[in-house]
């Protein structure tokens, strides 16, 4: 009975239209329909198509396509020091309605993960069962359906490969890899399924309840920098409405991998004024998966004393010491950390996603363009958290460009700073906290 009542089903299309006409209903200034923050809202709509491609297995044009949008946005942070205009716009809802609008999204969000079929992600050697004929799939089907396990999951940034392929391991720390992905034992057709069935089970609740606690994480965070740093409880809730009503969002929520970094490094800018917890979550976040060690030299010159500096370098080397130091209680640690220390994004033997169709040539002429980027900004950085905000969002989106594995799809590593960067206001109070910190 109650599942009649409980099972909200919306197609990707019809959700997506959704989600757009509420964004645009709350959000776009209609007296100011040329203003800057309305050309960035309509610009956040346009990532939805490349999700939805994603979705209906047109996976080389979302590719595209997102990395299209991303360059607007990465035009956008390299001149957002030039924007000396910034009013505090309020939402056409008013705190009261916010605070309902994202609660009721959070709620429906974190039931649906919870709920959801199990898949690929949690039943490893699924797809090779099907391969291995009628067994295989009686097999499946006594565990809920083939469509139940063999969902779309792992063509959105999820590599959906063993984590002890030595060229198919993403950058990172294999343990992270291994949640977001991989577990349990094999599927083997023929011999009792209750064994993994319940393996899976157990999986599936502990991945989807470390995303969800990293999520909220992420929210809190982002509520907090508003309402703290930038003097407005409303800038910090409408930064978590438009990140929890876009399209993905809603499709990467349980994604461990996306999440659990993006909330670090959201936390890391809440603490700044601690430069060694601070430290602490950006060295967390780099073992995690290590394109944030390309923050250090940004960091550096935001904090620009050295005492400052040592405390948060201090941090880094601690939790990303201790993190290098779990891998050598498993086996193949010397490969293992190469992984973690970046070295499958230099020469992967078989990129994913769109440096899968394109030269390598070709990413490593974006990868030199980065380091310059890297060099440009932590030399634009100054001492107001504003600037911090923006070069973190600036540097951690340019890193799609050249990710070797599904590059442009980790739009959670960028999208909440970058929030924030959007909202941001430069009123008199906001200037006068970042010089005194």
């Amino acid at each position: 009975m109650w599942d009649a009542v409980l099972n909200i089903e919306m197609s990707q299309a019809t959700a997506m239209y959704v989600s757009a006409v509420a964004l645009i209903g709350i959000f776009f200034e209609f007296h100011r329909v040329w203003s800057l923050r309305n050309l960035d809202l309509m610009a956040l709509l346009f990532y939805a198509p490349g999700v939805l491609w994603f979705v209906g297995g047109f996976a080389p044009w979302g590719h595209a396509w997102l990395l299209i949008v991303s360059s607007y946005f990465l035009v956008r942070l390299l001149l957002d020091q030039v924007v000396t205009r910034r009013p505090l716009v309020e939402p056409n809802l008013s705190p009261a309605g916010l605070i309902f609008t994202a609660v009721v999204l959070l709620v429906i969000l974190s039931i649906g993960m919870m709920i959801k079929p199990l898949s690929t992600s949690d039943f490893p050697d699924a797809r090779a069962i099907l391969a291995a004929g009628e067994n295989g799939k009686a097999a499946v089907s006594s565990t809920g359906g083939n469509d139940a396990i063999l969902d779309a999951d792992a063509s959105w940034g999820a590599i959906d490969q063993d984590p002890s392929a030595d060229t198919l391991h993403p950058p990172g720390h294999p343990f992270l890899h291994t949640i977001a992905h991989r577990g349990g034992e094999p599927f083997i057709p023929g011999v009792e399924t209750e064994k993994v069935m319940g393996r899976a089970i157990l999986r599936a609740i502990a991945k989807r309840t470390i995303a969800l606690l990293g999520l909220f994480a992420l929210l809190a965070g982002m509520l907090l920098i508003g309402g703290l740093f930038f003097r407005s409880w409303t800038i910090g809730l409408s930064a978590v409405t438009i990140y929890l009503l876009l399209p993905y969002s809603a499709r990467t929520i349980d994604y461990v991998d996306h999440i659990l970094p993006a909330a670090a490094l959201v936390w890391a800018v809440m603490l700044y004024r601690w430069p060694f917890w601070a430290g602490v979550l950006i060295g967390f976040a780099a073992g995690l998966i290590f394109f944030p060690v390309f923050l250090l030299p940004l960091w550096f010159v935001f904090y620009g004393k050295w005492e400052l500096n040592r405390r948060f370098l201090g941090g880094f080397v601690v939790v990303f010491g201790l993190l290098a130091a779990v891998l050598a209680l498993g086996p193949d640690f010397g490969r293992h950390l190469a992984a973690m220390l970046g070295a499958t994004t230099l020469l992967p033997e078989q990129p994913m996603g769109f440096w899968l169709l394109h030269g390598e040539l070709f990413r490593w002429a974006m990868l030199v363009g980065f380091l310059a980027l890297v060099v440009v900004v932590a030399r634009r950085t100054s001492h107001a958290v504003g600037s911090l905000i923006c070069g973190c969002a600036t540097l951690m989106l340019a890193v799609q460009f050249w990710h070797p594995y599904d590059g442009g799809t980790y739009l959670a590593w960028f999208m909440p700073l970058l929030l924030l960067t959007v909202l941001r206001p430069n009123l008199p109070s906001v200037a006068e906290d970042e010089a005194r910190n």
